[in-house]
């Protein structure tokens, strides 16, 4: 009777070991009010991982073309880390995604760290790899467009996001 009880304590054990969801790094998304005109209005923003690189999902409510980030138009992540403010642009430049960020400003597929994609008309991805204090940050979006400005969250607010 012990071997029997030994083997249910082992196999209810073995269940819950089978169940338990695996350790994730944090995921979530701030949705934005459908509030500014122009096509780069922000719907949502998303963080998560893929791998050890960090990944950030910007969706609009209006379809766009890489091309209608040329000129003017731009969308910035803003990270702040440790108390320290950076700023990261993203634009279309001679045929390709364009990227600014503190002390360097290239083409985004020249950045071995970064990589931007518009995978469709409502949706931009960046992921890049952390540096290592990026252990635990906060982040916002913002779009411009024609002349109009969305921030995601508003008011000052920031996202944040562990690793």
């Amino acid at each position: 009777m012990r071997k029997i009880s030994g083997i249910l304590a082992a196999l209810g054990v073995l269940v819950v070991l089978v169940q338990a969801p695996p350790a994730t790094a944090d995921r979530g998304t701030h949705r934005d009010a459908d509030d500014t005109p122009g096509r780069l209005d922000i719907r949502s923003v998303t963080h998560g991982h893929d791998g050890k690189r960090q990944v950030h999902v910007i969706r609009t409510y209006g379809k766009w073309d890489k091309r209608d980030l040329s000129g003017k138009n731009r969308i910035l992540l803003v990270t702040k880390i440790k108390g320290e403010v950076l700023t990261g642009v993203i634009r279309w430049k001679n045929g390709g995604f364009f990227c600014s960020i503190p002390n360097d400003a290239r083409p985004c597929n020249q950045m071995p760290h970064l990589t931007v994609i518009h995978p469709n008309a409502k949706t931009l991805v960046i992921k890049n790899l952390p540096g290592p204090d990026q252990k635990v940050y906060r982040y916002r979006v913002g779009t411009r467009f024609d002349g109009n400005v969305d921030w995601a969250p508003r008011k000052g607010r920031w996202v944040l996001h562990r690793n």
